[in-house]
């Protein structure tokens, strides 16, 4: 069925997973240009809670693809980017207090000694 409605956007995803990164990207770029729902709603004249089910990844615009991409002056693939990958964050390390400060100590050419 979906091949039926988006044949432009077979991107190899599943429906659900299509309409859940519709929403968080919809929500990202108007949150990004200032743009609120009911800004949205008007542009296409459609009401406020259509655009809240979109964000919400309950339904796809159908007919509204190409005019919501317009609006937000991006590629309708766009639309449906997967997010970029997180940075890592580094490996936690399993120190005591006193090795955490030989460490700082031998960066700085310091020598934790005990008297």
């Amino acid at each position: 069925m979906s091949r039926l409605l988006f044949p432009r956007l077979n991107f190899g995803l599943r429906m659900d997973t299509a309409r859940k990164l519709f929403g968080m990207n919809l929500a990202k770029l108007c949150d990004r240009q200032g743009f609120g729902r009911k800004d949205l709603a008007e542009s296409l004249n459609v009401q406020q809670t259509m655009v809240s089910r979109w964000i919400a990844g309950g339904t796809l615009p159908t007919k509204h693809l190409d005019a919501i991409a317009r609006y937000l002056a991006v590629d309708v693939k766009d639309l449906f980017a997967l997010p970029s990958e997180p940075t890592p964050l580094p490996p936690k390390l399993n120190l005591t207090p006193i090795d955490a400060l030989k460490i700082v100590a031998k960066d700085y050419g310091y020598s934790l000694k005990r008297q």
